[in-house]
C-alpha cells in the first residue's frame, strides 16, 4: 500500500520548481511514467521500516535510491541500484519487470538516523512551487521523500551547487551511499558532520 501511495503521489504532483534557488521544488514525474517505473524496480527503497529516501536519476547511468530504515530497532542507511538503466529500457520498450536491483546497507546510530530524518524534513518543509521545473540535458535529478506532519512529502532538485543547502542535502545522500559501500568509521564521521552542518543552517534559514 505504501508503494502504491508513493507511485500515485509522484505521478500526481504538478511539474513545478523553486523560485528561491535554495529550496527544493515539489516532486514531479519528470517524464510521464518514468518515476513510477523506477519506483517499481527499486522496491527495497519503499519497504517496511523505511524512514526517508531519495530517488537518484542520473542522465547517464543506472538509477538508484538511498535512504534510512529501522529493522528490529536498529537503524541502517541503504542503497538500492537498478541493474540496468531503466530510462533506456523504457525508450527501447523493454519490460522493466526483468530489471533487478542490488541492495546494500550499513548500520548507523539512532541519533544519526534521527538527524538525517530532521534534515530531510527541514528541506521538505521549505519547498516551494513558483516557477519552471529544474532540469537539463546532463546532470542528475534527486527526488527526496519523507513524512512531514504525518503526510508523505516529496521534493526535488537537479544538480544543485555544492555550497547550497540543496547541494548539502545531496552531499549527505552521497555520503550515505558511500558509507553503505565502505562501512568505515571515517565515512560515518563525515556523514555525521554533514548532517550537523545542514541542521545548523536550517535552524537559521529564513
Amino acid at each position: 500500500m505504501k508503494h502504491l501511495a508513493i507511485v500515485l503521489a509522484l505521478s500526481a504532483v504538478p511539474s513545478v520548481a523553486a523560485a528561491d534557488g535554495d529550496r527544493l521544488a515539489p516532486g514531479t514525474d519528470l517524464v510521464d511514467g518514468y518515476v513510477p517505473a523506477v519506483v517499481d524496480v527499486l522496491r527495497e527503497a519503499f519497504g517496511d521500516g523505511v524512514q526517508v529516501n531519495a530517488l537518484v536519476l542520473p542522465s547517464f547511468g543506472n538509477e538508484y535510491a538511498v535512504g534510512t530504515k529501522v529493522t528490529h530497532g536498529q537503524w541502517f542507511v541503504f542503497v538500492t541500484t537498478a541493474k540496468a538503466h531503466i530510462w533506456v529500457a523504457l525508450l527501447d520498450k523493454k519490460p522493466i519487470a526483468a530489471i533487478g536491483e542490488d541492495v546494500c546497507e550499513a548500520p548507523i546510530s539512532a541519533s544519526l538516523g534521527g538527524g538525517i530524518g530532521l534534515v530531510w524534513q527541514g528541506m521538505l518543509r521549505r519547498k516551494t512551487a513558483d516557477s519552471e521545473p529544474p532540469n537539463g540535458v546532463d546532470g542528475t535529478s534527486w527526488l527526496f521523500a519523507g513524512q512531514v506532519d504525518g503526510k508523505l512529502s516529496i521534493g526535488m532538485t537537479w544538480s544543485p551547487p555544492p555550497d547550497s543547502q540543496r547541494g548539502k542535502l545531496v552531499a549527505i545522500a552521497e555520503s550515505m551511499a558511500a558509507l553503505c559501500k565502505g562501512r568505515t568509521d571515517a565515512q560515518r564521521a563525515t556523514l555525521d558532520g554533514e548532517v550537523g552542518e545542514l541542521q545548523r543552517a536550517l535552524q537559521t534559514a529564513p
